[in-house]
């Protein structure tokens, strides 16, 4: 049984499986936060304004772009309570969100270069 075990590398394996786990877990979750955020996205623009929550037009720009800013700055929002739903365009003020962060993520990245551990940060505001 010991040969067995150090052959299929038991103890490694033991050790690394709830972290193995963990992170499937994780990565399921920003799978599933990517999709709403396309889904949410994805509707087609149209020619009558209509409700739209600006808080999720934001946190769905910042998720769909976060690949392009994680490593070079830190999202921050702070967001008003008690900010009403606006009369707009969802998929323009998607599109504006995005341009945006990927905007201000060249900038940072312009300003204090790629060198790891060193990032920048963007502030929303509303």
């Amino acid at each position: 049984i010991k040969k067995l075990k150090a052959s299929l590398r038991y103890d490694f394996v033991r050790e690394q499986t709830p972290n193995a786990i963990e992170e499937t877990v994780e990565g399921s979750r920003r799978v599933s936060t990517i999709v709403r955020a396309m889904k949410f996205m994805s509707h087609p623009g149209t020619s009558d304004k209509v409700q739209v929550d600006l808080h999720e037009v934001i946190k769905s720009a910042s998720t769909v772009t976060r690949n392009r800013w994680k490593e070079v700055a830190q999202m921050k929002f702070n967001f008003c309570a008690s900010l009403p739903v606006i009369y707009g365009y969802p998929a323009e003020l998607s599109q504006v969100f995005m341009n945006l962060f990927v905007n201000s993520t060249d900038a940072i990245a312009e300003n204090i270069g790629l060198t790891p551990g060193k990032r920048g940060e963007i502030c929303v505001e509303t």
